[in-house]
């Protein structure tokens, strides 16, 4: 009996932490989609910001450059997401308290992982191109 209540309780656990990376990894995903179509949109249609830019090359070599590291940190923070979803996962099929597939689609998997990268990837790129076009 004691034996099935802590399997049931590190199950617990880890399956929580499976959802929290999920619902992590969703959430900073939105976010950073987010920001990076609000800064495309304020560099595409505000002519301040257009006569400024253009006036300035420090000025555009530190968005492009704030934009590359923006990306660079959620690439990474994202890389780490998945390993430890996939960790979790690795510890949960070894725990075999119940069959994987009521709990394996809660796991980030490399296809999920490489649309959320590659969406965010093409918005940073958007706004890298409207910001170097500006000269």
């Amino acid at each position: 009996m004691a034996e099935t209540s802590n399997t049931q309780r590190r199950f617990d656990v880890l399956f929580g932490t499976l959802c929290e990376i999920l619902s992590g990894l969703l959430d900073s995903t939105a976010k950073v989609a987010g920001f990076l179509l609000l800064i495309t949109g304020w560099i595409a249609t505000s002519d301040t910001a257009q006569k400024f830019l253009r006036s300035d090359e420090l000025s555009r070599r530190l968005v492009v450059t704030s934009l590359g590291g923006a990306f660079a940190l959620y690439f990474a923070a994202s890389l780490g997401a998945f390993a430890v979803s996939r960790r979790t996962l690795s510890l949960l099929n070894n725990l075999g308290f119940m069959p994987s597939d009521y709990y394996e689609g809660r796991a980030v998997d490399i296809r999920m992982l490489a649309v959320f990268l590659l969406g965010n990837l093409f918005l940073a790129a958007l706004a890298t191109g409207l910001v170097l076009q500006m000269r």
